[in-house]
């Protein structure tokens, strides 16, 4: 153990999911949004152990498909890992047993990451959703790097001037939201950080939907009250978010703790 010798420091942990009584404390040591197989890859070379959670076992990764690669032999199919928790197994599509490596997996991941990462300064919404079409020719619509992507978009959708976002960009920063929120929850559950500031976007992108159909006469004005009502309850929601509030903690003395971020 380690220790600076200050024994009266007290250290308050905030969960972002309900904890049954009993039930053990767990906390992911690595980026939630990363696929199983780096996450991984990640653990054994920093922290030496593997991991065995349910998430790690499920080729889908609890239906989230964020390591899932589209089959380039058939129309519909896609690569699942064999066995997830095999370091060097493969990926295979369960239509007609096609087969590529996990050297090939990374091969290709790494290089659409460096991709995203390389050109994603300053590009438009529409060269980005046209990336994202490119992915999604060899990534499934849901793998991590898409994900990414997604939520880059809704970023750039939320720097934009209203007036230069119409009825339709509204309609895909909510499909965007929406997806972010049912597939992410599923491997970070509860109130996380990335959770509030998504819900804050939709929030403000349905209150600005109801404006814009109001206005243009799609909507009456009974139901634009309705919608701006049900905006504000998802920024209710955002707030509920416990990563996202600043937790006062002291020393047995009084003496404020300041929180040191990495």
């Amino acid at each position: 153990k380690h220790t600076c010798y200050i024994q009266s420091k007290k250290i308050s942990v905030t969960a972002q999911a309900d904890i049954k009584e009993g039930e053990e404390i767990e906390i992911n040591y690595i980026a939630f949004i990363q696929g199983t197989f780096l996450r991984r890859k990640k653990l054994h070379a920093i922290w030496k152990f593997p991991c065995l959670c349910d998430r790690c076992k499920d080729p889908t990764e609890l239906g989230t498909n964020l390591s899932t690669l589209r089959c380039p032999k058939c129309e519909n199919g896609y690569l699942l890992q064999e066995d997830p928790l095999q370091d060097n197994g493969n990926w295979i599509c369960k239509v007609h047993n096609f087969k590529i490596s996990s050297d090939a997996y990374l091969e290709m991941t790494s290089a659409i990451k460096d991709y995203l990462y390389s050109s994603k300064a300053g590009k438009s919404i529409q060269d980005q959703e046209k990336d994202l079409e490119m992915f999604q020719e060899y990534l499934h619509p849901q793998h991590h790097l898409c994900m990414l992507l997604k939520r880059n978009i809704i970023q750039t959708y939320s720097r934009l001037d209203l007036k230069q976002v119409d009825r339709n960009g509204f309609l895909r920063i909510r499909e965007l939201c929406q997806e972010s929120l049912d597939i992410l929850g599923k491997v970070d559950p509860g109130y996380p950080i990335w959770r509030a500031d998504t819900l804050k976007d939709l929030a403000a992108c349905e209150m600005n939907l109801a404006r814009v159909e109001f206005e243009g006469g799609l909507i009456e004005r009974p139901e634009f009250l309705v919608r701006v009502k049900n905006s504000m309850k998802i920024v209710e929601e955002a707030s509920k978010c416990k990563s996202a509030v600043t937790i006062r903690r002291k020393f047995d003395n009084g003496e404020p703790l300041t929180e040191e971020k990495s």
